[in-house]
């Protein structure tokens, strides 16, 4: 009688080192298949992961350079405004510095009139701006 194979399991022959008897894993093909093709799904769905996980590491460093480049625009930015905010508060001094410079030039002129007998001048028109239509 001759044997025939039959491919409807494999068997997984373990040897021990020791004088136990050897162990044999007998395997339906359906399990092998199922077991080699869920490795498959596992590997792919590591390396999916794998290329998102390296495709938001280079994000996230792109996001912190341009956070950084953004934090010394925002410090420049309040260095401006803190030294055109200086500016304008002396500009204001300068200006009141003026005013009292011309009141005080009007006082004099004033004085000189009253010596010399001579009449104030009428009081100038505000300059009429026309309105837009």
């Amino acid at each position: 009688m001759q044997r025939t194979k039959k491919r409807d399991a494999l068997t997984i022959l373990l040897v021990p080192h020791s004088e136990r008897p050897p162990v044999s894993l007998r395997l339906p093909y359906w399990v092998v298949s199922l077991v080699a093709i869920g490795l498959v799904i596992v590997a792919a769905v590591a390396v999916v992961f794998g290329v998102q996980y390296y495709n938001m590491q280079h994000r996230v460093n792109d996001l912190l350079a341009e956070q950084a480049v953004e934090r010394v625009r925002q410090r420049e930015m309040r260095a401006t405004i803190l030294s055109q905010q200086d500016e304008v508060r002396n500009l204001s001094t300068q200006v009141e510095d003026f005013k009292a410079e011309l009141l005080s030039v009007r006082r004099l002129s004033d004085e000189i009139r009253d010596i010399l007998g001579i009449p104030a001048p009428a009081a100038p028109k505000p300059a009429t701006t026309p309105t837009p239509t």
